[in-house]
């Protein structure tokens, strides 16, 4: 930690949810950036306990949990909270934070009123385009927010629609720490030789969270049919479904019985199920393929970018932006055979492969670090707060 000053102007950071998905790992690196920086100071409130709290007791930045209600009334409404709220309010004035930075909807509607009611600004980010989707939350937007930070173009043309003041909206992408997912050669031989691929064997990486969004049926049929044609080409397989997700859960029941139905799935393309580290599963394999139906932004594209991979992505968003235009490949349309056309295509062109691997790192390099987006986020709230 680089310093804890009294006089430190603090930055309230609110998470709907603990679990570390890409938004909450946002929120985390946003957070760590600030605590750590000579210009301000960091504190974080989360709805339960999990993994981001843990993360945040690690690196001793002060936490506090306030749980509030995610359910709604009639899928329009929230259940409201009178507690949750004066808990937000006694929070914002016991650590005397000077803005509030909401990270999900249900936590910008209790911090976004109690800093409302004590007077302080409020910066909520938008990392979906459900986070517009009913009139509940348009109308919040409308409300709360001094400022509307997008990830995403997409998200941006969107706030855009929503909100009257087009100077409300702020784009602001997510940014990694890229030295984190640099190319590793021995990370790249060591799982090789565990899994039993050659250096001849081409390997395509699908890691996401087992959601129906995230399209991981469309890239086992696309697999299917590459694998049945192309015997050096595999697929890796990682993500896991989240233990209170329904639909996830049931997701992932298909997913079992799709590979058990197909033996060479089964065979030549690997699945973990649970979390393991991006870095050496990107350094192991030859390129990313993002399956989705939609995608607002798509962090686990620039940790491909980072390490030199190259990327194969339906045309579902935000990946196709920060591919484009030399990063990877869009596809035509969703169809699995166009999906396996463009794996074959990419995989038989190792000299493309390296050619689309080099400029994603010139492009994290100029766009997307933590230190050039934490660095437009500082901006924001120095501007808010002058």
């Amino acid at each position: 930690m680089a310093h804890i000053s009294q006089t430190c102007l603090r930055i309230g950071f609110v998470s709907d949810h603990a679990f570390m998905g890409g938004g909450e790992q946002y929120l985390f690196d946003i957070a760590h950036y600030v605590f750590n920086s000579e210009q301000l100071d960091a504190r974080v409130a989360v709805r339960t306990q999990g993994p981001l709290t843990q993360r945040l007791e690690v690196n001793q930045i002060p936490c506090r949990l306030i749980p509030y209600p995610l359910r709604f009334r009639g899928c329009c409404y929230p259940v409201f909270s009178p507690r949750a709220l004066r808990q937000f309010i006694a929070w914002i004035r016991e650590e005397n934070l000077s803005i509030i930075h909401a990270n999900g909807p249900l936590g910008l509607f209790y911090a976004g009123l109690a800093a409302r009611w004590v007077g302080a600004p409020v910066v909520f980010t938008a990392h979906l385009i459900e986070d517009m989707d009913s009139p509940w939350k348009r109308w919040m937007l409308r409300t709360l927010p001094t400022t509307v930070v997008a990830v995403s173009r997409d998200i941006e043309s969107q706030a855009h629609a929503v909100l009257p003041n087009p100077k409300k909206v702020q784009y602001i992408p997510i940014g990694i720490e890229a030295e984190s997912y640099a190319f590793s050669s021995d990370r790249r031989r060591e799982a090789r030789q565990r899994l039993g691929w050659t250096d001849q064997d081409f390997v395509c990486a699908h890691i996401g969270r087992i959601q129906p969004v995230k399209g991981q049926l469309r890239f086992l049929d696309a697999m299917a049919r590459v694998v049945a044609a192309e015997p050096n080409i595999h697929g890796w397989m990682v993500g896991a479904a989240q233990p209170d997700d329904v639909a996830g859960q049931k997701y992932r029941k298909a997913i079992d019985a799709m590979r058990r139905a197909n033996p060479l799935l089964t065979k030549r393309v690997l699945w973990n199920d649970g979390h393991r580290d991006a870095a050496e599963i990107l350094s192991a394999v030859d390129c990313l393929v993002v399956s989705s139906d939609r995608e607002s932004f798509g962090r686990v594209v620039l940790e491909a970018m980072a390490c030199g991979r190259p990327v194969i992505t339906t045309p579902c968003g935000g990946p196709s932006d920060l591919i484009h235009p030399g990063a990877g490949v869009t596809t035509v349309s969703h169809d699995p055979g166009e999906l396996a056309r463009q794996i074959i295509q990419v995989a038989k062109d190792w000299e493309a492969c390296r050619a689309m691997g080099a400029w994603g790192r010139r492009r994290i390099a100029e766009r997307y670090t933590l230190r050039i987006t934490s660095g437009q986020l500082i901006q924001l709230y120095q501007s808010l707060l002058a």
